[in-house]
């Protein structure tokens, strides 16, 4: 692939994951943080970093999913349901390995590993802990969901870096040869 393509490449997938990355970790952290504060347990702040990341991510995808739907004419009832769809084509498979295995163990380890190799200051290395915790978990989930994307740009809601024909930006494309419920 050439130079170009993967800008352009990096552009789309930029476009369409900041939102709800950026709502997502806002959520995540926020909720790690409340957790391990009010419990000072780090199994806590795990699943409530898990879950808060889970929340503020496919809320923000999903509503960004129907409105694009609805921009384009499909029914309200539809749009939720081609929404659904796409986010579970999309999402699925980096959910599961994400939410189930890599981030709750990450959010749990990383912090104690950090903390423990440490001579004081647990605190600072446990959100260090977090933060790398995040990175090692969105890259393993982004892998799967460029994978899945890509093979599946059918079957997806599409948020195009370069707007045509949409005043904002936003194509919709159910999987071909479908009625999109219009």
């Amino acid at each position: 692939m050439s130079e170009q393509r993967w800008r352009h490449k990096a552009l789309e997938w930029c476009t369409r994951y900041l939102p709800g990355e950026i709502i997502g970790t806002a959520a995540e952290l926020g909720g790690a943080a409340l957790v391990y504060l009010a419990t000072g347990s780090l199994v806590a702040a795990a699943v409530a970093a898990t879950i808060s990341a889970t929340v503020g991510y496919y809320a923000t995808n999903y509503v960004r999913a129907v409105r694009a739907y609805r921009a384009q004419g499909v029914g309200i009832l539809a749009a939720n349901g081609w929404s659904l769809r796409s986010i579970l084509i999309e999402f699925g498979p980096g959910e599961i390995v994400d939410s189930v295995i890599i981030r709750p163990l990450a959010y749990y380890l990383l912090p104690l590993l950090l903390a423990g190799s440490a001579s004081s200051g647990s605190a600072g290395w446990t959100v260090l802990g977090w933060v790398v915790g995040k990175l090692l978990s969105d890259s393993i989930f982004y892998a799967c969901a460029i994978v899945s994307y890509e093979l599946n740009r059918s079957r997806v809601v599409r948020y195009d870096a370069t707007p045509e024909g949409h005043p904002h930006g936003l194509t919709v494309s159910p999987a071909a040869g479908e009625d999109a419920g219009r």
